[in-house]
């Protein structure tokens, strides 16, 4: 299997996990489950074929944020930490490390001016240094950095690595979905049923549905389409976790 058709089929797996509990909600009701293309998925039901889709709800500052966040943290971890650490044969052995950082108030990082993420990269670093190789920290004016806990990177934990790593660990608040956002995804995942309309073999389709995974922490029984929203699908589902929620279904 090349692997551009590997990255296929796992991305393809992971759509079909996001929508399991979908699955599951009409148990014996729906005799079977095809993994596509324009639509992702065919529901088979006894009297007609449903075409689903499937789409992330994403708050894509927040998500790049911490994407940025880890990946500025890696580099830390492999350009200096590994190599700083070597001073300190005391305190640290001379293998990979997996670095549990705690941000502010030990919620997910993030910057609040605005500005991006490499714009404090050096910031971030000198707090990540003062944390693990300093003396008197009590002293230093911490920004970003709550909490450091540097542990040896065992073969659970990662067998291919042969240089230290950064995990970034915070709770997360639920909150509202932000109405904006997710109707965003509806309409996009729109125009898209509109290709998938004219093509022939989706003629057979009784009528399609959309289903949202939910990736942020948000109460998805919390969220509320507008009384005057209307899609092209006929269903909208909300999904995550195990939990699931019609959120809009056209009369």
């Amino acid at each position: 299997m090349s692997k551009s058709k590997g990255n296929s089929w796992q991305k393809k797996w992971q759509e079909f996990n996001w929508i399991l509990p979908l699955a599951n909600h009409f148990g014996n009701t729906l005799e079977g489950i095809c993994l596509t293309e324009k639509p992702d998925f065919h529901l088979h039901f006894p009297s007609e074929t449903i075409g689903l889709e499937f789409t992330k709800y994403i708050f894509n500052k927040s998500a790049s944020e911490l994407t940025a966040f880890q990946n500025y943290l890696n580099e830390y971890a492999s350009n200096y930490f590994d190599i700083e650490k070597k001073k300190y044969p005391q305190r640290y052995k001379d293998i990979p490390y997996i670095i549990k950082v705690w941000f502010n108030a030990g919620l997910k990082p993030c910057i609040v001016d605005g500005t991006k993420v490499k714009c404090h990269k050096e910031e971030v670093f000198a707090e990540l240094n003062a944390k693990l190789f300093g003396t008197s920290n009590s002293t230093y004016q911490y920004k970003y950095i709550d909490c450091v806990c540097p542990e040896p990177l065992t073969n659970q934990d990662d067998s291919l690595n042969t240089h230290s790593v950064c995990r970034i660990n915070y709770i997360e608040v639920y909150q509202n979905v932000i109405d904006d956002i997710l109707i965003k995804c509806i309409r996009e995942k729109e125009l898209k049923l509109k290709e998938y309309l004219s093509i022939p073999r989706n003629k057979s389709l009784t009528d399609w549905w959309l289903a949202i995974g939910v990736a942020e922490a948000v109460d998805i029984h919390s969220i509320q389409l507008p009384d005057d929203f209307n899609s092209a699908y006929k269903r909208i589902y909300a999904i995550k976790g195990a939990s699931i929620k019609q959120i809009y279904n056209r009369q």
